[in-house]
């Protein structure tokens, strides 16, 4: 699949928008959500345009939609440690904050598929 940068770019922008970030990866949050931190990961997933989701809206969000896809953004070896049922492994590199490699581009755009309805639930150990 061949596509200019404004178009991956574009594609990014709307999975972004529609990325959840699952709390259950970060037991203190899960746990409280008036906690400071979760008030800041709030901050932050308001200001960047994706929504933080709890342990009981997740259950909900898989069974209203089985189609959800699970992703875990951890290191290799934490995802070999252990994962979420049903999980993909996509490492993110928290240097990749503007253009993708190409190689690492083709793998998200790969990992996603082309259902740009589909939920994506990302999950990591930390909100970095």
């Amino acid at each position: 699949m061949l596509m200019n940068r404004n178009h991956t770019a574009n594609r990014f922008k709307a999975l972004a928008i529609s990325l959840f970030l699952l709390i259950t990866a970060c037991p203190a949050l899960a746990s409280e959500e008036t906690s400071p931190l979760f008030t800041q990961a709030q901050r932050t997933a308001d200001r960047d345009g994706y929504t933080l989701i709890t342990t009981p809206e997740l259950r909900r969000l898989m069974d209203e939609r089985p189609d959800v896809l699970l992703v875990d953004v951890r290191f290799a070896y934490e995802f070999v440690s252990g994962h979420m049922p049903e999980a993909v492994s996509l490492p993110v590199d928290l240097r990749d904050r503007g253009d993708l490699p190409p190689e690492r581009r083709q793998a998200m755009l790969e990992t996603f598929g082309p259902d740009k309805g589909r939920p994506i639930v990302v999950y990591c150990r930390d909100f970095r």
